[in-house]
């Protein structure tokens, strides 16, 4: 999926069953085994990972007054 539900206000995807073969955009990441160095990854690990991401491309930005 490209697009998810809350992605345009930078929600988290994450997803597993593409086998590294699904590119991540924004704030999605494949935490699938084989795309891990078939490790598992800690809650803790993804919330840093998704730190490091950029923005969802469909972000909705808040206009600054």
């Amino acid at each position: 999926m490209r697009v998810w539900p809350k992605s345009h206000y930078n929600s988290w995807h994450l997803y597993a069953h593409s086998h590294g073969s699904l590119p991540s955009i924004g704030k999605s990441h494949d935490i699938g085994i084989d795309n891990n160095n078939y490790q598992l990854l800690w809650f803790e690990e993804i919330v840093e990972l998704m730190k490091n991401k950029p923005d969802n491309p469909n972000l909705i930005k808040k206009e600054r007054r």
